[in-house]
């Protein structure tokens, strides 16, 4: 193993799926979880996350509860990861304390709302991931233990079979010098053979040879040997790494600073129209009180006019009658 994979083994603190159908707070979300030291994949819907899931095989997934489309984010862990094998983390903006709850007796599993402080998230992670990585380590300590007995067992089946031969060839070298009593007469050389065998079973490896053996450590110790000037040049890499992903995660940031501002803007602006909405709606309404009252001064008038009319025609009327009789 090279120093840059021991290296980077050390640094990277692990795989974090993000499911979140907010782009802008995935985005928030995504820098966050790297510049706490995560590689952050990100899946917008529950299909895409099916697809990651399988894809980057992470230690552990945030998941948005509220998810668009025909599963949410329960439905969509269910279908992910059935058997609890992977951390997922539920993640809501609204706080659910029946969820919250249930989960806590649920291995895998937890519920932190997105109200929350940092703090409380990353502590959840930092948990998890350490059981998994605890339950990982008891496996292959588990898987060890079993193959060293396993192979004990073997040396020690290989010795008895060697032994149960050299037993008959024993029994067929005794020679019988009387008869009657049998008593045996067991030839030397044999039990020195047997000796022999038995002592080269034991001492001989009954899988592999010497020469693997050396040729496995010789290996190792290749692998193994870095120099002083190899572990600064990978450093150097390193930190070359490091500085441009934090420039991004930098840049990022702020890119999501300004689509912040952008929006507040935009809520601004609508909520300034909303009020000259409201305004012209109050404003209309008084022009439709001034109309009505317009027409109802415009009718009155219109009476009156029709009136005096009426009286001037009687008065022509008298006027007529009086000049035929004089």
């Amino acid at each position: 193993m090279g120093i840059c994979k021991i290296l980077r083994g050390i640094n990277l603190a692990g795989k974090i799926l993000v499911v979140e159908d907010d782009g802008i707070l995935a985005t928030a979300l995504q820098v966050k979880l790297e510049n706490w030291g995560y590689n952050s994949p990100v899946a917008f819907t529950s299909q895409d996350a099916v697809k990651q899931f399988h894809k980057n095989k992470p230690d552990l997934v945030i998941m948005d509860i509220t998810l668009k489309g025909k599963l949410n984010g329960i439905e969509t862990a269910e279908l992910i990861d059935s058997e609890l094998q992977t951390p997922i983390i539920y993640y809501s903006s609204n706080t659910d304390e029946e969820l919250s709850k249930r989960l806590k007796n649920v291995q895998n599993r937890d519920y932190v709302s997105k109200t929350s402080e940092d703090e409380t998230l990353r502590l959840s992670i930092e948990k998890h991931i350490k059981q998994k990585s605890d339950l990982n380590s008891e496996k292959k300590l588990i898987t060890q233990e079993n193959s060293s007995e396993s192979f004990t067992d073997f040396n020690t089946v290989k010795g008895d079979v060697n032994m149960n031969r050299n037993f008959n060839t024993m029994e067929k070298n005794i020679s019988y010098t009387d008869k009657e009593c049998k008593k045996p007469k067991i030839i030397i050389n044999n039990l020195e053979t047997m000796t022999e065998d038995r002592t080269e079973t034991n001492s001989v490896p009954s899988v592999g040879t010497v020469n693997n053996d050396n040729k496995i450590d010789e290996s190792i110790e290749a692998e193994n040997h870095v120099t002083p000037q190899t572990i600064q040049t990978e450093l150097k890499k390193l930190e070359t790494s490091f500085s441009k992903v934090f420039n991004e995660s930098k840049s990022q940031h702020q890119e999501i600073l300004k689509l912040n501002n952008l929006v507040e803007e935009y809520k601004g602006l609508l909520a300034e129209k909303n009020i000259k909405i409201n305004e012209l709606e109050d404003e209309k309404i008084i022009l439709e009180e001034k109309v009505i009252q317009a027409t109802d001064q415009y009718q009155t008038v219109l009476n009156e006019m029709c009136s005096v009319n009426d009286q001037i025609n009687k008065f022509i009327g008298t006027l007529n009658d009086k000049l035929k009789v004089s």
